[in-house]
């Protein structure tokens, strides 16, 4: 299965819009303890972190431990202008196997792009989903009409020509 390292953006974005069910149960969803903490502990009592708690207990999204990286990973961070959330999924991208990282924070995902890691946005995975018929044409649009309103215009339209 796929295994994708999510950011709190992304965390959040995908359960507004509903649509985290369809991915966490077809990719294997990790985390680390900051996005955790940003998307469940300081939101404490919102519907989204109740429902990314719920996950996490369920073990559908699993909280993936991350160690002080090693310096050169640690001097990229600094060097990068990276904070929390972003910093911890950095360091589990070099400490853990993966195969695409979801963000939707554009300044993170253009240091990633840079730095040759894969890095696809909310809409992206919903893309592939489809591209993989793991959901219908159908379902895909809707979906996608879900997230519609927590992503720019540009990426809605071009992720609709991709399910079209």
């Amino acid at each position: 299965m796929t295994t994708i390292l999510a950011d709190t953006d992304s965390l959040i974005k995908l359960t507004k819009a509903g649509l985290k069910e369809v991915v966490v149960n077809n990719f294997t969803v990790l985390i680390p303890p900051k996005v955790k903490e940003e998307s469940i502990d300081h939101a404490h009592g919102k519907p989204d972190a109740t429902i990314i708690e719920r996950n996490i207990v369920r073990k559908k999204i699993k909280v993936h431990p991350t160690t002080r990286g090693e310096p050169e990973v640690e001097h990229e961070i600094r060097q990068l202008n990276i904070h929390a959330g972003e910093q911890d999924l950095y360091r589990l991208s070099s400490q853990t196997s993966y195969d695409l990282i979801s963000s939707d924070d554009q300044k993170f995902l253009k240091i990633l792009h840079l730095l040759n890691k894969k890095a696809v946005t909310p809409a992206s995975l919903l893309v592939l989903l489809y591209k993989r018929k793991k959901i219908k044409p159908e379902e895909a649009r809707t979906m996608l009409h879900h997230l519609k309103p927590y992503i720019s215009m540009e990426e809605y339209e071009l992720s609709l020509q991709e399910v079209d």
